[in-house]
């Protein structure tokens, strides 16, 4: 998906601006209309309205006068707009959050009875769906489309747009834009607690995995407990899951396994994986490849987890072989293509090639993994690398890449723009 973080940016302060926090289908689908066949406010005003004019209706700020309908939908080539219904749209937004919420698909149906339309409600109600049901083209067409109105959506479709941008931004493990995004919502005070929820879950997520201690210590036990009294056990669970996981490293593996075992919100893959990350951080990764074979094939995490194992474990003939052999029904995330690719150049036999790699993956490259456990790896073997070919100057150019880089995720949240 095609998400510019600093337009976001841009469009949320716009919309602070302009306080315009409500679109009519009409003016959007005209809008849609106008972007699509390039078209400039000039050239599309011209001969029919003022320019401004035609502005205030694309932009909500006046209503459209029917001395202008006609003559505005042959300019723009717009079939006769089906006849709109606010309730209906409302009741639809309604249940996309409840499924959100509850781990739920949608009725499907839903979108066909917009299927004739082409203006916000319609793009928005797509995206969502899309995004539940996994189709990923037609989830960035429709965002493609939905973007341009971010300054002028009410304070429920924005807060629902970006909480569904988090998640995305969460697949794609993104987790610093994840946690940004979040923070652009309106005020709390201005939401319905079902998508207040939505959004405070991408954060305490996000946090998770970056290692922010502090968001998590705050956020936490608040968000559990509203969770509890809310009857939502789908984001229970799953916060929990995510929970146990961001201690698995500091865990002792003993308790970890006692307390993991007597869970009866985790399935048992859930456990083993928290287990076996468990004792990779306490350096038993024997027991860990003993857990993460038969799993290896099923995650990007699971994937991971055993490739680090089999390296520590110097079962390289066996470690290259997986490299080279990935499952073909395994996503490749970018988690995984860096640690993949490191792994491929640190046992490479041409000591150049892994030096050139050094010098131009970790470097060189500019966007380091948000994964906390990913970049803590390649900062730590990467120094090590360079070391061992005595290039001292270079390992220590790595430790203050990723220092800033680590400290970075961990810094704790703020709120880059609040709404009045």
């Amino acid at each position: 998906m095609n998400v510019n973080m600093h337009l976001i940016q841009k469009w949320i302060r716009k919309r602070k601006e302009q306080k315009l926090y409500e679109m009519k289908p009409i003016g959007s689908a005209i809008r849609l209309k106008r972007k699509s066949m390039n078209m400039t406010l000039e050239e599309g005003a011209e001969g029919i309205c003022s320019i401004s004019y035609l502005s205030k209706i694309e932009n909500n700020m006046i209503e459209l006068s029917d001395q202008f309908v006609d003559r505005l939908m042959e300019r723009f080539q717009m079939k006769p707009q089906p006849a709109t219904d606010d309730q209906m749209y409302q009741n639809h937004l309604r249940t996309l959050i409840k499924c959100l919420i509850h781990g739920e698909l949608p009725p499907i149906e839903i979108l066909s009875r917009y299927q004739n339309r082409e203006d916000h409600q319609s793009y928005l109600l797509g995206f969502v769906i899309h995004h539940l049901y996994l189709k990923v083209e037609q989830r960035d067409r429709c965002f493609d489309q939905l973007k341009i109105f971010i300054p002028n959506m009410s304070h429920h479709e924005l807060a629902l747009t970006l909480s569904v941008l988090g998640a995305y931004f969460l697949s794609v493990e993104r987790y610093q834009d994840a946690s940004k995004v979040v923070s652009m919502a309106p005020e709390e005070s201005l939401l319905s607690i079902e998508l207040v929820m939505l959004l405070k879950r991408i954060r305490l997520i996000a946090s998770m995995r970056m290692h922010r201690f502090i968001d998590v210590i705050d956020h936490m036990n608040p968000f559990m407990q509203q969770a509890m009294h809310l009857h939502y056990y789908k984001l229970m669970s799953e916060i929990k899951s995510e929970f146990y996981t961001f201690c698995a490293l500091y865990a002792d593996p003993v308790q970890m396994t006692e307390m993991i075992q007597a869970m009866s919100t985790l399935s048992p893959e859930e456990k083993a994986y928290i287990i076996a990350l468990t004792q990779f951080g306490n350096g038993q990764y024997g027991e860990v490849l003993e857990i993460a074979a038969p799993h290896a094939g099923k995650s990007a995490p699971w994937m991971i987890l055993y490739l680090l194992a089999l390296d520590h474990t110097s079962e390289i003939e066996q470690l290259m072989a997986c490299i080279a052999h990935m499952p073909p029904q395994l996503e490749l995330t970018e988690g995984l293509k860096r640690v993949r690719t490191h792994l491929y150049y640190k046992h490479h036999p041409d000591k150049l090639e892994t030096l050139a790699y050094l010098r131009r993956e970790i470097l060189g490259f500019r966007t380091l993994p948000d994964d906390h456990i990913i970049s803590e790896f390649l900062m730590i073997d990467s120094t090590n690398l360079f070391s061992k070919y005595q290039h001292y100057k270079e390992a220590t150019q790595v430790i203050g890449k990723f220092t800033l880089h680590l400290r970075s995720l961990k810094m704790a949240e703020f709120k880059l723009v609040s709404e009045d």
